[in-house]
């Protein structure tokens, strides 16, 4: 795949956000997990953990999910 690697991702700013916002604060922490290598290449992410983990509805989570697809970080 081209494009940036994760090193180069890791050093750029994402879209600007709200910092207060819980759902933004979730989608900072996930996109620097994957783009550390936390999970791993081909690894599910699971929605339902998402919500607990960081307290969010499902709505919330699928926004997360989709701001990552549209960076290419995940596949839906």
């Amino acid at each position: 795949m081209r494009g940036p690697t994760p090193e180069q991702l890791l050093r750029s700013q994402p879209p600007r956000l709200r910092a207060s916002s819980k759902t933004d604060q979730a989608y900072l922490d996930l996109r620097e997990q994957i783009l550390r290598g936390t999970y791993q290449p081909g690894q599910q992410l699971v929605p339902r953990a998402i919500a607990e983990r960081y307290q969010l509805n499902n709505t919330s989570v699928q926004l997360i999910l989709l701001r990552l697809a549209s960076e290419g970080l995940i596949k839906i």
